[in-house]
C-alpha cells in the first residue's frame, strides 16, 4: 500500500470512529466532569469561563433542580465576585465547536467532550504514524505503545487526560523531527491542564539551545511560556498560581518515596497491572541509551521523574480513575518515547513491542471488559451506580490481599478510601481512632491499617484473639504513624454477616426516626435529625467489605402517590451499628419548589445490598407566597410507613 493510500485509509478510519462516537456510543460523566461540562456551558452562554446560576442548567436538566442543587461545586471567587471552576478553562474551550456543531445537527451535545477526545487521539495517531520523521519500527513503536492501553478508557470521559496525551505525544514527535518551538508549544498547551507536562516544555528549550544555539532556544523558550498563561490568569484573578493550592489541596510536603513507589507498583492504579511491559521496555531502552551516553534520552528521564514526583503535591492521591490513575496516563507516551528511541532498531525490538501491545490489550479487556467500556463513570441520562470504581479495590489488589497480604501496602490513603468506600477516609478513620481492615468474604480479617491510638481499640471492631490484641499493641509502640498488620488467618475476625444475612437482618431491624421537625421551613433545602436504630440481634455494619456495604439513609419524594424523585442525596450514617444502638444524622433534605401537597419517604440504604422498607413519612406543603419566596408547612405523615422499596 502506497503512503498516500495509507494516509486516506488512516483518515477514513478516524472519520467512521468519530461518527460511531457521536452517534452510538453514549455519552459518560465521571471525575470532575460535571467542571468542565459547566465550564464549556459558560463560554457557550457568555463568553467567558467565569460561572454563573445559569450555566448550571444543564445539571437541572440532568438530575432535576432539586438533587443538582445539593452537588458540590468547587469553586473560587476572584477579588470582582466572578466565580471560577478549579481548573483551567482550554479544555472546556476546545470542546466548543464540537459541540456547536452537535447542536446544529439536532444532535445531544454531551457527546462533545468524549467526540473531541475521539478526534484529538486520532490526530496524534496520524501524526505520530505519518509525520515521524524516525525508521518506521520507532514510528510503530511510539504510536502503538502509546495508544494500547489505559488511554482507551479515558476517551470517554469529560477530562483532559486525553488532550494531554495526545500534547505530549505531538510533542514527543516534533522533538525528534527537531521542530523544537513546535514541541514545545505542543507540551505546554498539556501543561496548561496539567502543570506538570511544563517539564517536557522546559526540556524542549534544553535541547533547542543544544542542538540548534541561542537564537533557536529563545523561539523554543517563546513558545514554551504558554504553559504559564494560567498562573499568570489566577494570578490576576485570585492573587494565587493555582486556585487548587489556593484552598489547600496541593503542597510539595506531600511528594514521598512512597507516593512514588505507590505510581509505578499499586496494585490499585499504579502502572504495573497495567502496562507492565511497557515499564520492562522503557527501563531496558533508558539503561542501554545511558550506558551509550545518550544524553538526549537522560534529559527525558530526569524529565519524566520530575513529572512523576510533582503529580504527588495533590492532596488527594487517592485519583478518581478509570483503572490506571489520571496523572500516569499522559506519563505513557514519555515511558513509549524511552523504549522506543533507547531500544535498538531491530527485528527482536519490534517483536517485544508487538507482544507488548497484545498483552496491554488483553489487560486492557480483563480490567475494563471491552475497549470501549469504561470501569468508572456512568452514561449520562441514566442513574449512577451505587459505587464509584475509585472507591473499591480493584480485583487483582483484592486477591492478593485476601492470600499475600504482607505484599500490597498501599497509601493510607488508597487502602482506608477504598476500603470504606469515602474520599478522605484515612484521615477520618485516623481522627476517630478506628482501625481499617480488609475483610475476606468468610469473614476473616487478613490486613488492618491502625495507628498508636487504633491499635488498642481492635475488639471495639472486630473479634479479636486475646494474645493478638496484646501482640498489636506492643507493635503499636514501635510505630510513629499509620502502619499495616498482618493478622495470623483466624486471629481476628469480622463482626460484619455476610451479605445475604447482613440484607435479611438489614430489612427486618432497621427503623428510621425524625426528631425535632420544624412546623415550617423557609428554604426547598433543609436538614433533619435523623435516628437509626438497630432492633435486632446482628451487627450492621461496614468495616472493610471491600466494596460498598456502607449505611446511608436517603430518601425519595412522593407527589399524588407518584415517586417523582426516587433516590435523593445519600447522608452517610455509621460504619458500625450495634444491636440496640441509634445513631442520629443531619440529613439533608430537598423537595420541589413548585406549590403542592408532597410525601417525603427517609429510608436508610445499605449501599449494594438493600433498602429499608420501613421509612418514616412526613407530609411536605408548599404554599404560595408571592415575591419569589419560599415557604412549607412540614408534619408526620399519619399512614402507613410499610411500603415495599
Amino acid at each position: 500500500m502506497s503512503s498516500r493510500n495509507a494516509r486516506a485509509l488512516a483518515i477514513g478510519l478516524i472519520v467512521i470512529a468519530w461518527l460511531f462516537v457521536v452517534l452510538r456510543l453514549p455519552p459518560l460523566m465521571a471525575g470532575d466532569g460535571a467542571e468542565y461540562v459547566t465550564v464549556s456551558e459558560a463560554w457557550l452562554n457568555h463568553a467567558t469561563p467565569d460561572l454563573r446560576p445559569g450555566d448550571y442548567a444543564w445539571l437541572d436538566a440532568l438530575l432535576g433542580p432539586v438533587v443538582a442543587e445539593l452537588i458540590p461545586k468547587p469553586t473560587v471567587t476572584t477579588a470582582r465576585g466572578a466565580v471560577l471552576g478549579l481548573h483551567f478553562w482550554l479544555y472546556p474551550l476546545l470542546v466548543l465547536p464540537t459541540k456547536l456543531l452537535l447542536q446544529r445537527a439536532g444532535l445531544d451535545w454531551f457527546h462533545a467532550f468524549q467526540a473531541t477526545n475521539f478526534a484529538l487521539f486520532g490526530l496524534a495517531l496520524y501524526v505520530t504514524l505519518f509525520h515521524h520523521h524516525s525508521a518506521p519500527r520507532r514510528c510503530w513503536m511510539l504510536a502503538g505503545l502509546s495508544a494500547v492501553g489505559p488511554v482507551i478508557w479515558y476517551l470517554r470521559w469529560p477530562h483532559p487526560e486525553v488532550f494531554t496525551w495526545a500534547c505530549v505525544l505531538i510533542s514527543l514527535v516534533c522533538l525528534n523531527n527537531r521542530r523544537h518551538a513546535l514541541a514545545a508549544a505542543a507540551a505546554a498547551l498539556g501543561a496548561m491542564q496539567n502543570p506538570p507536562v511544563v517539564f517536557l516544555a522546559a526540556y524542549c528549550v534544553l535541547v533547542s539551545l543544544g542542538a540548534a544555539g541561542p537564537r533557536s532556544a529563545v523561539r523554543t523558550a517563546a513558545a514554551a511560556a504558554v504553559a504559564l498563561v494560567p498562573t499568570l490568569f489566577y494570578l490576576v484573578a485570585i492573587g494565587s498560581p493555582s486556585p487548587i493550592a489556593a484552598i489547600g489541596l496541593s503542597s510539595v510536603a506531600n511528594i514521598s518515596m512512597r507516593r512514588t513507589w505507590s505510581f509505578f507498583a499499586d496494585l490499585n492504579q499504579g502502572m504495573m497491572p497495567y502496562v507492565p511491559l511497557l515499564l520492562i521496555l522503557a527501563a531496558l531502552g533508558a539503561a542501554r541509551a545511558i550506558v551509550g551516553r545518550d544524553a538526549r534520552v537522560a534529559g527525558m528521564i530526569v524529565a519524566l521523574l520530575m513529572m512523576i514526583l510533582s503529580v504527588q503535591t495533590i492532596y488527594q492521591w487517592q485519583s478518581g480513575c478509570a483503572g490506571l490513575m489520571r496523572y500516569a496516563v499522559w506519563m505513557i507516551p514519555v515511558f513509549a518515547w524511552l523504549a522506543a528511541e533507547g531500544l535498538p532498531d531491530t527485528a527482536w525490538a519490534s517483536r517485544a513491542a508487538g507482544t507488548a501491545m497484545i498483552a496491554h490489550a488483553g489487560l486492557l479487556g480483563l480490567h475494563g471488559f471491552g475497549a470501549l467500556q469504561p470501569i468508572c463513570g456512568f452514561p449520562l441520562h441514566q442513574d449512577p451506580p451505587d459505587l464509584a470504581c475509585h472507591l473499591a479495590h480493584r480485583p487483582l489488589a483484592s486477591f492478593v490481599m485476601a492470600r499475600w497480604p504482607a505484599l500490597y501496602d498501599p497509601d493510607p490513603e488508597i487502602f482506608a478510601s477504598r476500603q470504606l468506600g469515602r474520599d478522605g477516609a484515612a484521615d477520618e478513620a485516623a481522627a476517630n481512632g478506628q482501625p481499617v481492615a480488609f475483610i475476606r468474604p468468610d469473614g476473616v480479617v487478613t490486613k488492618i491499617l491502625v495507628d498508636a491510638r487504633s491499635v488498642s481499640r481492635l475488639s471495639d471492631f472486630f473479634t479479636v484473639d486475646p494474645a493478638y490484641a496484646a501482640q498489636a499493641v506492643r507493635d503499636g509502640e514501635t510505630h510513629s504513624g499509620p502502619f499495616y498488620l498482618h493478622p495470623p488467618d483466624g486471629a481476628v475476625q469480622s463482626l460484619c454477616p455476610p451479605r445475604a444475612a447482613a440484607a435479611g437482618a438489614f430489612l427486618d431491624t432497621i427503623d428510621i426516626a425524625v426528631s425535632k421537625l420544624p412546623e415550617w421551613i423557609e428554604s426547598p433545602h433543609f436538614a433533619l435529625d435523623v435516628a437509626m436504630t438497630n432492633r435486632g440481634a446482628d451487627v450492621i455494619c461496614n468495616l472493610g467489605t471491600g466494596s460498598a456495604h456502607w449505611l446511608s439513609i436517603s430518601y425519595r419524594i412522593l407527589e399524588d402517590g407518584n415517586v417523582t424523585v426516587p433516590s435523593g442525596i445519600r447522608t452517610r450514617a455509621a460504619d458500625l451499628l450495634r444491636p440496640g444502638q441509634a445513631v442520629t444524622s443531619s440529613v439533608m433534605i430537598a423537595v420541589p419548589e413548585r406549590v403542592g401537597h408532597y410525601v417525603v419517604e427517609i429510608l436508610p440504604v445499605l449501599e449494594s445490598v438493600a433498602w429499608g422498607d420501613r421509612p418514616a413519612r412526613l407530609n411536605v406543603e408548599v404554599v404560595d407566597t408571592g415575591a419569589g419566596r419560599f415557604r412549607a408547612r412540614v408534619s408526620q405523615s399519619t399512614t402507613s410507613a410499610d411500603r415495599s422499596a
